[in-house]
């Protein structure tokens, strides 16, 4: 995630769908969506780049995994929430 900070925000959507990252996706995921919030509001794509990005936890949800003699084990699945701002140039 550090390495887009302060690059163009349309060359960095070609830099993530190339990548086989997992964490890529997601990535790619919110640039795109913010990318078209800001077209939505009349800013043009090519004048953003990408200011900071934070990636932070998000809640954990916890599972029950039974086992033997009456047991039960817990899974936790976490989550995490990407944070993604544009700026003008």
């Amino acid at each position: 995630a550090k390495r887009l900070i302060g690059n163009k925000a349309t060359s960095m959507i070609s830099v993530l769908s190339v990548q086989k990252v997992k964490s890529a996706f997601f990535l790619l995921k919110v640039l795109s969506s913010a990318l078209s919030n800001a077209v939505s509001n009349g800013i043009e794509k090519e004048k953003l780049y990408v200011q900071s990005i934070s990636v932070d936890k998000a809640k954990l949800s916890k599972r029950v995994f039974p086992r033997s003699q009456g047991r039960v084990n817990y899974i936790k699945k976490r989550t995490s929430c990407i944070t993604m701002y544009l700026e003008k140039i």
